[in-house]
């Protein structure tokens, strides 16, 4: 992974973080409720879109992490390629799951239901 490269995906992982944080802050707010639900699913598609961007992301680091396998592990070398291409995974890894919980909890509002991402699943 070039130097370029991992200053982009830093800046996408940044971003989805403050997106992250924006839409866990708004979501216990109260709107009336047919705004309430357009809202919803417009935040739903933009975490949904991050979610796709963030696996796309960690699936190519894994590749330049795979392409960039020339060190020896014995001698404890790893390529600059290779140690970009690993804190890009570590760090995006870090935020999946949340940003996975994030859109189920958008996902949620947006069909009228109310349960917070904290809570156990609704009966159905």
């Amino acid at each position: 992974m070039s130097a370029g490269e991992y200053r982009e995906a830093l800046a996408f992982i940044d971003g989805t973080r403050a997106a992250m944080t924006d839409a866990e802050a708004t979501l216990g707010a109260e709107a009336p409720r047919e705004a309430a639900r357009r809202e919803a699913a417009a935040r739903r598609d933009d975490l949904g879109q991050r979610l796709d961007m963030l696996r796309r992301l960690m699936t190519a680091a894994a590749q330049r992490d795979r392409i960039g396998a020339r060190g020896n592990p014995k001698n404890g070398f790893v390529s600059p390629e290779r140690a970009r291409a690993r804190d890009v995974i570590a760090r995006a890894g870090a935020i999946e799951d949340p940003l996975q919980d994030l859109w189920t909890a958008w996902s949620l509002r947006a069909k009228g239901e109310t349960a917070a991402f904290t809570r156990a699943p609704l009966p159905r």
